[in-house]
């Protein structure tokens, strides 16, 4: 009976902080350019289409991604409107269970306590917590990820066939979500974990199976072939060879970095509990001790170094091999002894959201781009006394929790992840959302009001669309046409009258043609 009790309480726990991760505020905060509205604003307009196959951006093919979220952000869109809390529902739904599937998955190889750990510390980190409150593909694809990887693993230890298809079917869907990387990872993964265990027959009758690959085939490709009708080669062409292939050779949209770009962002995707990680180092030794240890350490190296030697390289996708970090962190969570140590990511976070004013004001006068300066000039009407008070009560928990001696340092941490998970979701967020993005919803809202018919000009921000209610044709403006834009561009024009101006961003009626 007790045990039976400790499992209700550990659920309630895990909910109450899933809740306060992915749930709460969810659609205070505007639409963040450009991923959340580039996938919102595909969405509104797949509603006035009625084109469930193919997405569109601003009247435009999207080929950037596959059908799958847009589905689920659609049926969200029907449910609640069109609004920043429907968008982005879907995602913190996958987030939890994203999460809760950690969860489950360690009640099978651990005890409660350190299930109920694995899955706050995978709630709590900064990067997951970005990730699940984002309109975007990537909360989806983590979760069928995980439940790929967890199915694999199951099958590599019991040989269920159940378990074999159901991780065709999670493969398939993840395939559906964002292409040929719900493939590639437990591939390989796979393939290394054999090679390490020298049984290749296994790998080979699980990766030819029949009644799996049916099962991938039936899920993946009625939308791929589908597309292909409707779109033709423009589809290949933009999908696989410039959004994949393209992708993963060369960087895209300036986001390159260098080889060690991954191994820096492994101790900040999960802070606040890098002193936690940096501890738990040694025991990559267990790779040879302990099956699940080894796969989840493939796993996460895997991904390491499969992400290192692309191009393109952006910090959520070290998020595919994190939940093996999340494992392991609460694993063996009891070597951490050095108290304050342990507590400096957690003093750091906080002190970066108290002091952000300050550095914001440090910052301006060193920016080179007009731009940039402009956005964050409008930053002091984010910051209020409500801001420096529950910054400043939060330092005063994290110095009690430094010094107590009442608790292991594992649970002081823990605790101050989930004080800093509230700065985030509280304060934080919508702090950078005022500062990037009120401007822009602002602008869509004003012209929406007057009826204006806008143009974009040589600016990234499909939120506007959304916002507009209205699809903005991405090109040079036209005399007597309204354009939405930056500021500093607005020098281009030989005559204009500026209707609207606000942190770098402007809507601008154009007198004459440009130059």
């Amino acid at each position: 009976m007790n045990t039976v009790i400790d499992t209700h309480k550990t659920i309630f726990i895990l909910l109450l902080v899933i809740g306060l991760s992915f749930f709460y505020r969810l659609g205070d905060a505007p639409l963040f350019d450009r991923d959340e509205g580039a996938f919102s604003e595909a969405t509104r307009e797949m509603t006035l289409n009625k084109d469930y196959i193919s997405t569109f951006l601003n009247g435009e093919p999207r080929y950037d991604k596959p059908i799958l979220v847009y589905w689920f952000q659609l049926v969200s869109v029907l449910i609640f409107g069109i609004n920043e809390f429907a968008f982005r529902f879907p995602s913190t739904v996958f987030a939890g269970l994203w999460i809760f599937t950690i969860f489950l998955f360690c009640r099978q190889h651990f005890d409660n306590i350190t299930s109920l750990i694995a899955g706050i510390i995978g709630a709590t980190s900064i990067w997951t917590i970005i990730i699940g409150r984002a309109a975007t593909a990537d909360a989806l694809l983590n979760l069928l990820l995980v439940l790929t990887m967890f199915s694999l693993f199951t099958y590599i230890k019991t040989g269920s066939r159940k378990s074999l298809y159901l991780l065709f079917l999670w493969a398939g869907l993840g395939t559906l979500t964002k292409g040929p990387v719900a493939i590639v990872i437990p591939f390989f993964v796979g393939l290394v974990y054999y090679i390490s265990k020298k049984q290749w027959k296994p790998w080979f009758k699980a990766v030819f199976d029949p009644a799996g690959i049916v099962i991938f085939c039936v899920v993946t490709l009625p939308w791929y072939i589908f597309q292909y009708v409707k779109e033709g080669m423009p589809f290949i062409e933009g999908f696989f060879f410039k959004h994949n292939v393209d992708r993963y050779m060369s960087p895209m949209e300036g986001h390159a970095g260098s080889i060690v770009y991954y191994l820096l962002f492994t101790f900040i995707i999960i802070i606040p509990y890098t002193s936690i990680l940096i501890r738990i180092i040694p025991k990559v030794k267990s790779f040879r001790e302990d099956d699940l240890d080894r796969f989840l350490w493939i796993w996460f190296f895997f991904v390491l170094i499969f992400f290192t030697a692309s191009g393109t390289k952006l910090p959520h996708y070290l998020l595919y091999g994190a939940t093996p970090l999340f494992i392991f962190m609460a694993k063996y969570r009891n070597m951490i002894k050095a108290r304050f140590a342990g507590m400096i990511p957690v003093f750091f976070l906080g002190l970066i959201v108290l002091f952000l004013p300050e550095i914001v004001e440090i910052v301006i006068p060193n920016l080179n781009d007009e731009f940039s300066a402009a956005m964050l000039s409008e930053a002091g009407g984010a910051y209020n006394l409500s801001y420096r008070v529950i910054c400043m009560l939060s330092l005063a928990a994290f110095t009690y929790l430094a010094f107590t001696r009442k608790m292991e340092v594992w649970k002081s941490i823990l605790i101050g992840g989930v004080i800093n998970t509230f700065i985030i979701v509280h304060v934080l967020m919508q702090a950078v959302g005022y500062v990037m993005q009120a401007p822009v919803k602002e602008a869509a809202l004003f012209a929406k009001q007057n009826n204006y018919k806008v143009v974009a000009w040589d600016i990234d921000n499909p939120s506007f669309s959304v916002y507009l209610m209205d699809i903005t044709p991405l090109r040079k403006p036209s005399v007597g046409e309204i354009v939405f834009t930056k500021t500093k561009n607005l020098s281009k024009l030989s005559e204009y009258e500026i209707i609207y101006e606000r942190g770098g961003f402007a809507l601008a009626h154009v007198k004459e043609d440009s130059n």
